[in-house]
């Protein structure tokens, strides 16, 4: 997503293909998305950065995505975002663990740098002025998967039946 010819081509045609479908289309996208493009464009996550390397900063790279679909898109298409945010301490620590990172000193590092990575309120009034407070919802994880759900149905405009009758089953 960071605005290369063959990202914009690629988008280009998936507005294409979605724009003849008469079904509504969910985009869900776990952590992967909240990454920033690093080498070749795969995900780039703060504790794979070596000592010395450049802080993020300005804007979120998915920003520049939604913003980019958004022109894409014709008027009569609703696009709505969806943000739930993990606390950072809790949530950098389970990245790290999953990727095997024992040096924990990346936060400090991103800390000192002011790296846009952790700059949760820049990300969020980001979406919140690219979709505007009726299109964008920012929830939070420790609220619980119940009541995250229950938000999530009322934004998306399901019928209040359906959300008081949602029963969640966790894994």
């Amino acid at each position: 997503i960071d605005g290369r010819p063959v990202w914009l081509a690629a988008l280009h045609k998936w507005v294409d293909e979605l724009i003849v479908s008469n079904e509504e289309i969910l985009f869900v996208s776990f952590e992967g998305f909240s990454a920033w493009p690093s080498e070749g464009n795969l995900a780039g996550w703060p504790m794979n950065d070596p000592p010395g390397s450049l802080a993020r900063q300005g804007s979120h790279p998915c920003i520049h995505f939604l913003d980019t679909l958004h022109q894409l898109l014709p008027s009569y298409i609703e696009l709505k975002t969806i943000l739930t945010l993990r606390n950072q301490c809790d949530w950098l620590g389970s990245l790290a663990a999953q990727m095997k990172v024992s040096d924990t000193t990346f936060v400090e590092r991103l800390i000192k740098a002011n790296d846009a990575f952790l700059d949760y309120e820049l990300f969020t009034k980001g979406l919140e002025r690219l979709r505007s407070k009726e299109q964008h919802i920012t929830l939070f994880f420790e609220n619980g998967l119940e009541y995250n759900i229950k938000q999530i149905l009322c934004f998306s405009g399901y019928s209040d039946a359906v959300s008081e009758n949602l029963q969640v089953f966790q894994a």
